[in-house]
């Protein structure tokens, strides 16, 4: 089994964000879609920050 530990923070922070937006939705699993969301949403926010 995969050890959530040793992913990166912020591999850690996308599958958080993913699980979050399946539960928003009313997911009651993580799908492929859940895991896009999260990384354009992380991507937009950096992208945001870095042209502060």
């Amino acid at each position: 089994m995969l050890s959530f530990d040793r992913f990166t923070i912020k591999a850690q922070e996308i599958v958080k964000n993913a699980f979050d937006f399946a539960r928003d939705l009313a997911y009651q699993q993580i799908e492929p879609e859940h895991f896009l969301l999260a990384v354009l949403s992380t991507r937009l926010i950096l992208k945001t920050r870095s042209s502060s």
